[in-house]
């Protein structure tokens, strides 16, 4: 036995409801909301439909594989569509679209904690709960342009997967006609599922199709093509934002009394990291001097450190400076070869290099082999799309 029911306000006092038996009959009515338990505490799955008039439905245009960050921030992406701060709403999301879209439902928080102490006092759970608009129709037609359902006091409007509204009796007209403005020529067609039509329509320049009156918590849907509000991540936090809520000025002065006693050495901090960077910028250039391929940001920095560690004469400096300098030299002319790593280890300069092609790695072999200096190459691994090695020159012969 499944059931669903249909909530007729946002204060969630009265509902529709729809219950299917083992034997394919079929009950339905309408009650409070304290009786819900009666009619729903024993059924199966339990889907809730909340009022369209309650809830937003549109789409964010996020770049492909858009990442949890992005998708995160996808309350500031349609912010100048809301009209309330995104602090007091909820955001529910579909998984991306082909087309980079990501369908977006966004609701009053407070609708949703209502929801949920209206479901916790009648002791029935649900796993979904879905936009009222998701009832109305939906049509893969190419001339498709919305299908209209009669509720309460207005009509639901669907124009698409995730795209729908409710609408005042009085706005309908205006509002199918502002829709036909921004869809494709070819979308002329209304699906109309009511006994009448109003007369702007009849005479208007859109193709109204008079189908039967359904009854919308009958309708057959797909549960897994709707944005579903009861996310994971309403689900697990929105009872901690109630309590933060009340203890939000005790959590403030404690923030704040965090930051006095952390603030005495945050500019010590500062000066320090100040240091630090101006330390990385003089090892990059002393570096870069002899490198070209070592470019700021590669944090060479740590070379310096090693080699400074390990070669504190002199003499053992200039052998890394006169090593550095000869295979600056080899390298030049061959713009194939680049440089990914440097060692200064037991008088010998060690370098790791890359190549996109064979032939450079050859041309920079007969160099070496030309030098006064004792060299090599070994660890050659040669790929489809590069070739690397390892250089050593040590102390001249």
């Amino acid at each position: 036995m499944a059931c669903r029911i249909r909530f007729v306000d946002s204060e969630l006092t009265r509902f529709h409801w729809l219950r299917t038996l083992a034997n394919a009959d079929v009950e339905s009515g309408e009650a409070d909301s304290g009786e819900l338990r009666n009619i729903c505490a024993k059924a199966g799955p339990l889907t809730v439909f909340l009022p369209q008039q309650a809830i937003l439905l549109t789409q964010a245009m996020l770049p492909p594989r858009a990442s949890k960050q992005q998708l995160n921030a996808i309350a500031f992406a349609i912010e100048e569509q809301l009209a309330d701060d995104i602090d007091d709403d909820f955001f529910a999301l579909m998984p991306q679209q082909p087309d980079g879209s990501v369908p977006v439902a966004v609701l009053a928080r407070d609708l949703m904690d209502r929801l949920s102490a209206v479901l916790t006092e009648q002791h029935v759970q649900t796993r979904h709960v879905v936009p009222e608009g998701y009832l109305c129709p939906q049509s893969t037609d190419e001339d498709w342009l919305a299908s209209v359902c009669p509720v309460a006091d207005g009509y639901l409007v669907r124009y698409g997967a995730h795209a729908g509204f409710y609408c005042g009796e009085t706005l309908l007209p205006q509002s199918l006609h502002l829709l036909k403005s921004k869809a494709p020529e070819a979308r002329v067609r209304v699906d109309f599922y009511a006994e009448d039509l109003p007369a702007e329509l009849e005479q208007g320049s859109l193709e109204c199709r008079q189908l039967s009156r359904i009854e919308l918590l009958a309708a057959p849907l797909e549960l897994s093509a709707c944005i579903n509000l009861k996310q994971k991540e309403y689900q697990s936090n929105h009872a901690w934002l109630g309590v933060i809520r009340t203890w939000r000025w005790p959590i403030a002065a404690a923030a704040m009394l965090a930051l006095v006693y952390l603030g005495s050495g945050a500019l010590d901090i500062w000066r320090m990291e100040k240091q630090y960077q101006e330390l990385i910028a003089q090892q990059q250039g002393v570096l870069k001097a002899h490198v070209a391929d070592i470019t700021p940001g590669s944090r060479p920095r740590d070379q310096l450190v090693k080699l400074l560690s390990s070669n504190r004469s002199l003499d053992q400096q200039a052998g890394f400076l006169d090593l550095l300098h000869e295979y600056t030299q080899l390298k030049e002319g061959l713009q194939t070869i680049s440089t990914s790593k440097i060692l200064f280890q037991q008088s010998r300069l060690v370098v790791s290099v890359e190549s996109r092609e064979l032939k450079g790695l050859d041309e920079l072999r007969e160099k070496l082999a030309k030098s006064t200096y004792s060299a090599s190459v070994d660890n050659v691994n040669i790929k489809p799309d590069e070739t690397t090695a390892r250089v050593i020159l040590g102390a001249a012969e």
